[in-house]
């Protein structure tokens, strides 16, 4: 196990907290998707999950605008469906 974060997992990092950094009515009003709370316990469950690298095969959009991991799951299921 390394002592870094790789850049695949720093990436989605950033743009996850990028995206959860945002109000709940401004994120509405820019991505028109309703407000949608998710518990601390799955945020900090997703973000450790991220941080070890057990999702670094997922692609980076697959984490724009999601809750938790198994929402980032289902998002990059229907991206590789899409292609």
């Amino acid at each position: 196990m390394s002592a870094g974060v790789s850049a695949e997992s720093a990436r989605m990092i950033t743009l996850s907290l990028r995206t959860s950094a945002k109000p709940p009515a401004t994120a509405t009003w820019c991505s028109s998707r309703p407000i949608r709370y998710v518990k601390l316990a799955d945020t900090v469950k997703s973000f450790k999950e991220v941080v070890e690298g057990k999702h670094d095969e997922l692609p980076e959009q697959a984490f724009y605008l999601v809750g938790d991991i198994g929402e980032a799951m289902d998002k990059a299921k229907k991206l590789r469906e899409v292609q």
